[in-house]
């Protein structure tokens, strides 16, 4: 006869809180944290395991050393410490080369007849950004480069998301001959959203 294996007590507990929902409240303009609970409260909030808050719950981290920021390549809300910038390591997002893609968040458009650079974001990620009011004092960077050589500068262009989100095309004109022939540059980007598309139009 098998005998029924018996669970300590130590180790259901564990269990129980592992598997445990809490809710994380906080204030959408300032990403101030103002509760973690179980229970449902007046406020914006989202949802997290027990792992993600057990320091919260424990006592050894406070909540007014940390804030909520929402990620916008994720789509996801994250905790993270008052100090926290994102900072990406990943040599393919630092140096990121921009192609032609489908459906992408940001667009670029290459535009040889008024001689410009159109800059936009989808309607998703726009909604997405406004409403949970998130990077929108970040600044989005672009380089001209020679083809496929992101050593050998052109020239940058900045746009603030700010400004993305105001407008449904932001236009930065032309200011090298270079740029005039599409086939002997590349353009790189620091990558801050997932899907990027690069395009030409009215050759």
């Amino acid at each position: 006869m098998t005998e029924k294996l018996e669970i300590p007590e130590q180790l259901k507990n564990l269990i129980n809180f592992s598997s445990q929902k809490y809710n994380v409240y906080f204030d959408k303009d300032q990403g101030t944290i103002s509760a973690i609970t179980k229970d449902f409260l007046e406020g914006t909030f989202f949802e997290v395991g027990y792992e993600e808050v057990k320091d919260f719950i424990s006592g050894k981290n406070r909540l007014t050393d940390y804030k909520v920021v929402y990620n916008s390549r994720k789509y996801s809300y994250e905790i993270v410490e008052l100090t926290y910038q994102k900072i990406d390591l990943d040599i393919n997002d630092l140096i990121f080369k921009l192609t032609q893609n489908k459906n992408p968040q940001v667009k670029i458009l290459y535009n040889l007849k008024d001689q410009n650079w159109k800059i936009s974001l989808n309607r998703d990620l726009k909604e997405i950004l406004i409403d949970k009011k998130a990077r929108i004092d970040e600044v989005l960077w672009f380089s001209v480069t020679e083809k496929d050589n992101p050593n050998i500068f052109i020239r940058q262009f900045f746009v603030d998301i700010k400004q993305l989100l105001e407008t449904d095309l932001f236009t930065v004109k032309f200011n090298s001959k270079k740029e005039l022939d599409f086939s002997s540059i590349s353009v790189y980007t620091n990558r801050k959203f997932e899907t990027y598309s690069l395009e030409v139009i009215d050759e």
